[in-house]
């Protein structure tokens, strides 16, 4: 194959050629380099700004201003096996911030309207009396209303 051959110097390059792993080598950074290149999909900044509204909420410690982001249908299941519906959730369900919490290595979908966002977040906070710190995973779902990405549910694993 003429992809498999080294042009100016005429060696074959295929497997067991000297060579060929140099090619193959190249052949993968010049694939990682055109991905990485690629422009990020259009709901990215999307899911950003929804995870950054819905944190900032949370370090607010308000439940106005919690309540102001969630949904009406808002469900959150703990590591713990609990969960609360909206009601409960701000009457009493919710964990007070100790530290904004912060959050990376962002990885959505979205379809119609719905943005499903699993998420490492760096938290320090007090839940049932006890200050939890570390790195915990999550998982939100938003629904777009009136041009705002409301929390219809969460999930939240423990930290490590």
């Amino acid at each position: 194959m003429m992809s498999d051959e080294i042009i100016r110097t005429g060696v074959r390059t295929g497997p067991g050629k000297p060579g060929h792993t140099l090619v193959r080598r190249l052949r993968l950074a010049a694939t990682v380099a055109a991905l990485l290149t690629l422009p990020a999909p259009a709901f990215a900044a999307d899911a950003d700004d929804a995870v950054k509204a819905w944190l900032d909420a949370l370090a607010s410690n308000d439940a106005a201003a919690v309540t102001a982001v969630l949904a009406p249908e808002f469900q959150v299941q703990r590591s713990d096996n609990r969960g609360f519906t909206r009601e409960e959730y701000l009457a009493g369900g919710r964990t007070r911030q100790v530290k904004p919490p912060v959050a990376r290595d962002l990885v959505a979908t979205e379809a119609d309207g719905v943005l499903v966002v699993r998420y490492k977040m760096e938290v320090e906070q007090i839940a049932d009396g006890k200050t939890i710190t570390g790195e915990a995973p999550r998982l939100t779902v938003f629904r777009k209303v009136d041009g705002r990405w409301l929390v219809v549910a969460h999930a939240a694993y423990p930290a490590r």
